[in-house]
């Protein structure tokens, strides 16, 4: 959760959800969709984060969430990574539709050719892409309060920025790319708007990895973010890994898994 200027708490989360294809038996011991799509929305009433970026996110699994997520006073959006349509896994956006309006949205890929939907580059395994969306808060219903605001930044046009991704599992050099580009893509936005950029995302990396490292150092010249885990004043639960496979010990597992913010302070 992470104290802003005009709103009192902003409170992301990153979901994998584990894609569900639809002509394919589930991997034991993993459960089936059917059983797994109540649980998550259940578990995000329970949390009510503000803006959910979801991972490995199929079309039936896309319009089942934004379903789900409207009874709970959600919309969203999202696109196909192979095709910027609907084939292939989803990275969307989420966010509650009474505290936020949808000023823009783009989406680009993580590729040397970034504006080209469905290109793949460097070692990645499969396509990869990042989902951007601007967000206005609506004032009438969030309060004003808290001390998060970039320099030059009006007061009167206070929207966010909020990218999602899913860093490719197979490609290290790939990972590092993706991390670089969206270094660059945030950085841009920020000089151009004055706007703070959040990210969320499945890096595929843990701390100690490159990519991660690219995303949140200090560097002359390049944009770094926090990570929002990093400040948290507690971490809920005995097991602190955002990966844990389907048998191995999920206590020696890896966080993989981020939320991380605009390198400005926090309270």
């Amino acid at each position: 959760m992470i104290p802003l200027h005009y709103l009192s708490i902003l409170k992301l989360a990153t979901y994998n959800i584990r894609y569900s294809p639809t002509n394919s038996h589930p991997i034991l011991p993993e459960a089936p969709w059917s059983t797994r799509l109540p649980l998550i929305l259940n578990q995000l009433n329970w949390e009510e984060p503000d803006i959910i970026g979801a991972q490995e996110v199929l079309d039936h699994q896309f319009i089942d969430l934004l379903e789900g997520l409207h009874q709970l006073g959600y919309t969203g959006i999202g696109v196909g990574r192979d095709d910027g349509k609907r084939l292939g896994e989803y990275a969307p956006i989420f966010w509650k539709s009474d505290q936020f309006e949808l000023v823009d949205h783009h989406y680009f890929w993580l590729s040397e050719e970034p504006d080209v939907p469905g290109s793949i580059s460097w070692d990645s395994g499969q396509t990869r892409m990042v989902t951007c969306v601007e967000l206005k808060p609506k004032l009438n219903t969030v309060q004003v309060d808290g001390i998060f605001q970039l320099p030059g930044q009006n007061s009167l046009d206070r929207s966010i920025f909020v990218m999602n991704t899913h860093f490719d599992d197979r490609g290290s050099y790939a990972r590092e790319q993706s991390a670089k580009l969206i270094c660059y893509r945030a950085e841009a936005l920020i000089k151009k708007t004055s706007k703070p950029v959040f990210l969320l995302g499945d890096l595929n990396s843990t701390p100690e990895e490159l990519p991660y490292k690219t995303l949140t150092t200090e560097s002359t010249g390049q944009l770094s973010f926090k990570d929002s885990r990093q400040n948290a004043k507690h971490l809920y639960g005995a097991i602190k890994a955002t990966y844990t496979s389907f048998s191995k010990n999920p206590s020696v597992q890896g966080v993989i898994d981020v939320v991380i913010h605009p390198p400005v302070a926090i309270g």
